[in-house]
């Protein structure tokens, strides 16, 4: 038989490396089971203090406070989204070698209830992630909306001409 010795350095390397990744697959879902839930203080600290997140037509926040209020106006408001469940789909990460940092992608498939109508929405998110003191963050994430539609419309024609959130704003406000 060959050598027996074990590299105990590089057996805890891998360790940490699957710690790790387990950690940021944790942080995106964690993400979206707390939207669901409609707990956005928690939702506000996956984020680090100086994160910063692109949410497209919502616009572009920076800290806590900021991605805390544009939550609460993006999908907070009751009476604009009462309802939504989110579903995440082909979810890709990667910790950088630093082992500090790294990068992934998640798509969200959302069924909602937006102004009294069903509607689903297609967005993908692309984030940075840093890990402090020991516990990974989102540093930034960007969000593209690729429709937002009542589902008695489908989203053929919302792909079509760009379905983002404010083609779905006015869509839904021609048809009342």
């Amino acid at each position: 038989m060959g050598d027996s010795t074990i590299d105990i350095e590089a057996l805890a390397r891998r360790v940490q490396l699957l710690e790790d990744q387990e950690a940021i697959r944790d942080l995106g879902h964690a993400y979206h089971a707390l939207g669901c839930e409609r707990d956005y203080k928690a939702m506000t600290k996956l984020f680090a203090e100086d994160a910063e997140v692109d949410y497209g037509q919502w616009g572009i926040c920076r800290g806590h406070d900021e991605i805390e209020k544009m939550i609460w106006k993006a999908i907070a408001d009751d009476d604009w989204v009462p309802y939504t469940k989110q579903f995440i789909q082909n979810f890709r990460y990667v910790v950088n070698p630093d082992g500090k940092t790294g990068t992934g992608r998640r798509y969200l498939f959302s069924t909602v209830v937006c102004e009294g109508r069903s509607t689903v929405c297609n967005a993908r998110f692309d984030d940075e992630y840093v890990k402090r003191d020991g516990k990974w963050y989102f540093l930034t994430t960007k969000v593209e909306v690729y429709f937002w539609t009542p589902l008695a419309e489908g989203w053929a024609d919302a792909v079509k001409v760009g379905g983002g959130l404010e083609a779905a704003r006015e869509r839904m406000h021609a048809d009342h």
